[in-house]
């Protein structure tokens, strides 16, 4: 990890993150959001409701504010502002 003015962010090269791929690869017009890491496959996939869970996202400030809203209407998931994408790995 190293500081960049507010931010302390990864200082992996080329970032080893899939978001963040995707944001440089597709034109700059698609805004790309992370979220939902940390919430185990296996509960994902399992019958019956989730337990409480705060659920990181990174992106974009308009296109997370989207999926927070997306988010925080499901059930027991709690969305956690996390900052810019480049945070996301």
């Amino acid at each position: 990890m190293k500081k960049e003015g507010n931010l302390f962010v990864s200082s992996l090269r080329p970032p080893d993150c899939a978001a963040i791929r995707l944001g440089e690869i597709f034109p700059k017009t698609v805004k790309v959001v992370a979220t939902l890491h940390n919430i185990p496959a296996g509960r994902l996939n399992a019958e019956g409701p989730l337990p409480d869970y705060s659920v990181v996202v990174y992106g974009e400030n308009r296109a997370k504010r989207v999926i927070m809203g997306l988010i925080a209407g499901m059930k027991a998931l709690i969305p956690l502002d996390r900052g810019p994408l480049e945070l996301a790995s």
